[in-house]
């Protein structure tokens, strides 16, 4: 029920005013309607992760993402994660759904979202 933005960059000979929360919006519409079809579920939040030593996390302000802090610095390696905390990044989240908090936040899923992903 979420997705990760985990690439998103525009090169500086491609910059355009709005350029950014343009193309964002534009792949959040697509992905809410692909999502469903490839995955039998809907989809309620995109996130992304920003390194703050490099970006600021401008695109996704624009583009209305909320940021909710930083994470620990940990991140995914072949054997699972670094032992130790390496590089903090911005995480920015944007709801997909206007029930999405409230859905994620249920003790308990409705059954349409328990529903079997197709193989």
């Amino acid at each position: 029920m979420i997705a990760n933005n985990s690439r998103f960059l525009i090169l500086p000979d491609w910059h355009r005013p709005n350029l950014g929360s343009k193309v964002l919006s534009l792949c959040q519409e697509r992905i809410v309607a692909d999502w469903p079809d490839r995955f039998g579920k809907r989809i309620l939040l995109l996130e992304t992760f920003v390194d703050p030593s490099r970006f600021q996390g401008t695109v996704c302000r624009a583009a209305n993402g909320m940021c909710l802090g930083l994470t620990q610095g940990f991140r995914r390696t072949r054997a699972g994660y670094t032992a130790h905390s390496e590089s903090p990044k911005l995480v920015f989240a944007g709801p997909l759904q206007r029930d999405a908090p409230a859905q994620l936040s249920r003790s308990f899923l409705p059954p349409p979202m328990l529903k079997e992903c197709p193989e």
